[in-house]
């Protein structure tokens, strides 16, 4: 009898400090700025001036360079995981329904850096 598995899957995950801005992420706060404290295809992990509620869908704006230092911000949907805290805040992020020209930009950057 053979145990049925999810299929490996390989997420490579890499400490990079990206700017970053969370829209949508506080009611009382339209934007907020993060810094990544690492990143992957999947999602971040963020510190924070403010703790972020928990499941609360919202869009990140990172600002992404290409092989060559050109900036490429990129939007990408998220959905809050984790705040750990005091501050500054870590905050995790889970990235949704991302577009795969990003997906392809999020991966490049983070093979290449």
């Amino acid at each position: 009898m053979t145990r049925d598995r999810p299929a490996l899957r390989i997420d490579p995950r890499i400490d990079v400090r990206v700017r970053g801005t969370l829209f949508g992420a506080l009611a009382d706060v339209p934007e907020l700025d993060l810094t990544t404290l690492n990143l992957s295809a999947g999602g971040a992990l963020c510190e924070s001036s403010r703790p972020v509620p928990l499941g609360r869908p919202a869009t990140l704006r990172l600002e992404l360079t290409d092989d060559r230092g050109a900036p490429h911000p990129v939007v990408i949907g998220v959905l809050v995981l984790r705040t750990e805290g005091p501050s500054p805040y870590r905050v995790a992020l889970h990235f949704v329904d991302v577009p795969p020209r990003v997906l392809d930009l999020i991966r490049r950057f983070v093979f290449r850096t």
